[in-house]
């Protein structure tokens, strides 16, 4: 576990986050840090990894317009939502990029927008180590503590049909 004591030592420091638009009841006074770990090895070496970190607030949002469907066409954009249901954009959520070689590592955020008690989602993705798939992994639970350490996250991979050569 000093990954994951490091890892939180760095989540004090690492305390700049994009929080302009992120969703109502956001910015918490007091942020509550991540320290997370994952195989790095399911990325792809020298590409960034993506972090987002979805606050109560921005699931609720995300859910109540979870049953509507967005096509794309020449036409132009479609939403079709069920009746009683509105669309509504969700907020965009904090947003934080690591390097695979700093996942090897463990890595930390601090996260403005989850307030202690508060149900989160953080979703990592990023290109696979194959070049062509995504990887990524996704943890949810409620900020019981200002220190949170999730270790050894399971990593999934999309399973596209790749093009090998020519």
């Amino acid at each position: 576990m000093p990954r994951t004591l490091a890892a939180l030592a760095l989540a004090a420091l690492a305390t700049t986050a994009c929080t302009e638009q992120l969703a109502p009841a956001a910015q918490a006074t007091t942020p509550v840090r991540f320290a997370l770990s994952l195989d790095a090895r399911a990325f792809m070496p020298g590409t960034t990894v993506e972090v987002e970190v979805w606050n109560e607030a921005a699931l609720a949002a995300r859910a109540r317009s979870g049953d509507c469907m967005i096509g794309h066409s020449a036409a132009g954009e479609e939403i079709i939502c069920p009746p009683g249901v509105t669309y509504q954009p969700p907020p965009t959520p904090e947003r934080f990029t690591f390097t695979v070689d700093e996942l090897g590592h463990g890595f930390a955020i601090a996260a403005l927008s989850i307030g202690r008690g508060e149900a989160y989602e953080i979703a990592i993705g990023g290109r696979a180590a194959d070049g062509c798939n995504h990887a990524g992994a996704t943890a949810r639970g409620v900020a019981d503590r200002d220190e949170i350490a999730l270790a050894d996250l399971d990593v999934f991979s999309t399973t596209m049909a790749c093009r090998t050569g020519g």
